[in-house]
């Protein structure tokens, strides 16, 4: 596994294994779900993720049975339904940026009833993608490519994210 939580998979995708990943997790009976799926219809929670940036939450319930979070700005969350966090990996010339499958663990009843699912998610990543040694991150076959041939460079936060230090 990764260097991350021990509910984390780590990973480093091009476009074509994003898809073969979310075709996996869809064969599995999971839906990608946008944060604000509940008030979208089927295609428009689709066409959301047409954007690579946008992540969503992994469900094996239909939207209508999960709860929105009282603020009106998150949605969706893990702490009031069993949902899988994925933080979509992507390619932005001339970086591969990293992503993130997170289970969450902190409601109990939530997490017993995701493993199955994050654990399928977590085998076919390892079995489909190569594992890098120096930093324990998954890489997928389009994105070792693109590694390879384009000379792209990992990136663990976006380039066009500033990051300030505030010491305390």
């Amino acid at each position: 596994m990764g260097k991350g939580p021990a509910g984390t998979v780590l990973l480093f995708a091009g476009p074509d294994d994003d898809s073969a990943f979310r075709a996996y997790a869809r064969s599995i009976g999971l839906v990608l779900l946008n944060p604000h799926a509940y008030r979208m219809s089927v295609e428009e929670n689709e066409r959301s993720f047409d954007d690579p940036i946008q992540g969503g939450l992994f469900s094996f319930l239909p939207v209508e049975s999960l709860h929105r979070h009282p603020h009106p700005n998150i949605g969706l969350c893990e702490a009031l339904d069993p949902l899988i966090r994925y933080v979509r990996p992507r390619y932005s010339p001339p970086h591969l940026i990293v992503g993130q499958l997170i289970w969450y663990t902190d409601v109990a009843e939530f997490a017993r009833q995701t493993k199955p699912y994050f654990e399928k998610l977590r085998r076919w990543v390892r079995a489909n993608w190569r594992h890098r040694e120096e930093d324990g991150y998954y890489v997928g076959p389009q994105a070792e490519r693109i590694l390879q041939e384009e000379g792209a460079k990992v990136a663990y936060l976006p380039p066009d994210v500033t990051i300030k230090q505030i010491r305390v």
